[in-house]
């Protein structure tokens, strides 16, 4: 049952809140006759953390996967200790000093039961609860995550296995075989040790592309992405396992904690965000170099205008199919996205992997080219940068074929400086509409779709019923509703970074 302020259980007994938790309503949810303990541990928000004074708390969370993690450990409880009742209850948003953040009530016929099942809830919760803590200090702001993904709910966990320390692995050693290429050498690696990139959509493309970056040694990676892992990525998007898209992890914090089981010593930031057009400059502008992973062409004209505004270079990427293309924007240098893509496509013009498919190759193919060429970048190597756009398709005879981007001297965006995406006059906009479980996406600008056409696109993919006012399409456990002017309702969602998923993944967007 979710509400504007709460996310809870269908018993009632699990419950992810932005109210203030009421302590004697958690203990009522245990209680029983038969109950010899009922034991109450609650987390409140203290002032000092580690010597630093603490001004409040913000929390941040994934809720219908907490929710099941509530309900696993209870499972669990139940299991090991039989008779033992237990509810537990985590508030989300800004808490104050003093306020509960999460409050865990178990009862059991027994005293010793009650604070085994007790222990082992509070520690459960800490290790595998997909709720991220933001403390806001008097000096400054630090995430702390709620969660070690890497140890997966549906796995026994080894209670014995002591967590292995950081290791601090001789530089020397571990990019041995890439100091020894001679346009990289220690003057190369210490340049990618000292780089802070942003990749933009962490699924095939992007997922590959970090993986082969992290190991190279970039310094700072930071990753931001809307969607989940769900196991339909998984047959190209090889930063992911299974037990991600068992649990419905959201893609940034499932791949953060990959990529630092691969490289330590290196900083990874994960952003679970839609990149917009209010975050895009605070995410993108402090790195050396921005590249694209993500599936629409909305965030890559987002990511060209900060690019040519804070003179950032870029690296293009995009896949469908057995095609892919990358190319590297440099500002100043040549011309930009806008430059090759004057207009937004129309919805439903350009397949997308969902109505043409894709093959892992060519994901791994094109990632290598943007591997490549932000090490040149990084390395300060920029006579060799590709000057054109490369196409590649895979299945009929490998093509490869170099087009030449030319200079539009009246582009709006490298040659006028006018940023229409980040300053909001384009693009699409997102609202829940109130009660009813149901976003719009709302193109800037008006569109005249051809809806037969779509409907042919969408047909074999889900359910389509076509009106002369509208086309409806459904694909459990959502409908879509796509209005000739461009217009999108998705049901049975109220979460907007949803909402905006299904959009790229059905009409390109």
């Amino acid at each position: 049952m979710e509400t504007k302020e709460h996310y809870m259980s269908t018993d009632e007994k699990f419950e992810i809140t932005k109210s203030p938790i009421r302590l004697q309503e958690i203990i009522s949810k245990v209680e029983y006759p038969g109950a010899g303990a009922v034991l109450l541990f609650a987390g409140t928000v203290r002032e000092w953390t580690h010597g630093k004074r603490t001004n409040f708390l913000s929390y941040e969370g994934y809720k219908p996967m907490a929710l099941k993690e509530l309900q696993r450990i209870a499972d669990r409880v139940s299991a090991q200790w039989p008779g033992v009742d237990l509810a537990i209850t985590h508030r989300l948003g800004d808490l104050a000093i003093g306020d509960v953040s999460v409050a865990i009530a178990v009862a059991s016929p027994h005293r010793p039961q009650a604070y085994a099942a007790s222990r082992f809830a509070i520690e459960e919760l800490k290790r595998t609860i997909p709720i991220w803590k933001k403390e806001i200090y008097d000096d400054g702001i630090e995430w702390i995550e709620g969660c070690q993904i890497h140890e997966t709910a549906w796995m026994e966990p080894n209670t014995n296995m002591e967590k292995h320390p950081h290791t601090n692995w001789d530089p020397q050693e571990r990019y041995a075989r890439q100091i020894r290429f001679p346009a990289i050498g220690d003057q190369g690696q210490n340049l990618l040790s000292q780089s802070r990139i942003a990749i933009v959509g962490v699924g095939a493309l992007g997922g590959a592309t970090a993986n082969h970056l992290a190991r190279s040694g970039v310094g700072f990676i930071r990753i931001i992405d809307r969607d989940v892992v769900v196991v339909s990525n998984l047959q190209r998007q090889t930063l992911f396992h299974e037990r991600d898209a068992a649990l419905g992890l959201p893609k940034a914090i499932a791949a953060k904690t990959h990529l630092e089981q691969i490289n330590s010593s290196i900083k990874i930031e994960a952003m679970a965000q839609d990149l917009n057009a209010k975050n895009a400059e605070a995410l993108l502008s402090d790195v050396d170099l921005i590249l694209d992973g993500n599936d629409n062409f909305s965030t890559r004209y987002l990511i060209n205008e900060v690019s040519q505004k804070h003179d950032i270079p870029w690296i293009y990427g995009a896949i469908v199919g057995d095609v892919g293309e990358t190319s590297t924007f440099l500002p100043g240098q040549g011309p930009c996205f806008a430059c090759l893509h004057p207009q937004l496509p129309e919805p439903g013009m350009l397949p997308t992997c969902e109505t043409a498919g894709i093959i892992g190759p060519i994901v791994q193919l094109v990632a290598s080219y943007q591997g490549a060429e932000a090490m040149k970048l990084l390395t300060k190597q920029f006579g060799k940068i590709r000057k054109s756009l490369l196409h590649l398709e895979m299945w009929d005879n490998f093509t490869q074929q170099e087009i030449k981007l030319p200079i539009n001297s009246s582009c709006r965006v490298c040659g006028e400086g006018h940023f229409p995406y980040l300053q909001g006059e384009e693009g699409d906009s997102v609202t829940l509409l109130c009660g009813r479980d149901t976003v719009q996406v709302h193109p800037k600008e008006t569109k005249k779709l051809d809806l037969n056409l779509l409907a042919k696109e969408l047909s074999p993919l889900g359910s389509v019923r076509l009106s002369p006012y509208f086309l409806q399409f459904k694909k459990d456990p959502y409908q879509i509703s796509i209005f000739p002017d461009g217009r999108v309702l998705v049901h049975g969602t109220s979460e907007e970074s949803v909402a905006r998923v299904l959009y790229s993944q059905y009409l390109g967007g």
